[in-house]
């Protein structure tokens, strides 16, 4: 059941794609799909050639207090300047108070944002009838998270950046997308180095204290969706508040 789809990962290389091999799924998620020994490791290779020191400036510091504790991070406001003041915007706004991380895929990524997620009741409702419902109804669901600006906005992606050369490292923070500049307020976080994601999400921050949260959180009980490790969490963990400070 593709319930929850970001991107699907490209096999093929920086060759053309087609629109619905990229993005065939209207969902703000990534696909989680294997690549084989041989392709992980080229794909290493190719990181490692393109890897630079962890010196990119930030602009902002922020804190996601969640039910278990924080999570700390920085916001690179120079290189995604949009997406990061969506990011405060929406902090500001409230909009990521009591959201679970409602996408859990462990040696992957876990993911929030979502306001569909925020009442409890829907989420217990979920679960308990989640093998049952339609996939319309769960697609619905688990659709959802409005920008800033009231409207999707643009990718700020430069593969010739530091920041993208760096690319989908441990601790990442980018946009959820259903596509080409679709952003809204869902984003991720890499749970492992991902050279093998193509550059298609938005960088715009990183995690730099709360790894042990990360990985507690990626180690929860999971209904499965996609896969047998790639789903929602039995007792998702919430987001009490986000507060954000500019970097002096």
């Amino acid at each position: 059941m593709s319930v929850l789809v970001l991107l699907m990962l490209a096999s093929c290389g920086e060759g053309e794609h087609s629109e619905a091999d990229a993005f065939g799924d209207p969902l703000d998620t990534l696909y989680n799909d294997s690549l084989d020994a041989a392709a992980i490791d080229s794909l290493n290779a190719l990181q490692d050639s393109l890897q630079t020191a962890d010196s990119i400036s930030h602009t902002h510091r922020f804190r996601i207090n969640t039910t278990i504790g924080p999570i700390d991070g920085v916001l690179y406001g120079k290189e995604a300047p949009k997406t990061v003041g969506n990011f405060i915007d929406l902090a500001r706004r409230r909009h990521f108070n009591r959201l679970p991380f409602h996408r859990v895929a462990p040696g992957f990524v876990i993911q929030t944002g979502n306001p569909n997620t925020r009442r409890r009741s829907n989420w217990r409702n979920y679960i308990d009838t989640a093998r049952e419902v339609s996939e319309d109804r769960l697609l619905e669901w688990q659709q959802g998270g409005e920008s800033s600006f009231g409207a999707p906005f643009e990718d700020e992606i430069d593969t010739t950046s530091a920041l993208m050369r760096r690319g989908y490292r441990r601790g990442t923070v980018a946009m959820a997308n259903r596509g080409p500049n679709s952003n809204g307020s869902q984003f991720f976080v890499c749970l492992r180095d991902l050279p093998e994601l193509p550059p298609r999400y938005t960088i715009f921050g990183r995690v730099t204290g709360g790894f042990e949260l990360i990985d507690s959180i990626a180690a929860a009980p999971l209904i499965p969706l996609r896969s047998e490790v790639d789903g929602m969490p039995i007792d998702p963990v919430e987001i009490r508040w986000v507060t954000v400070r500019r970097t002096r």
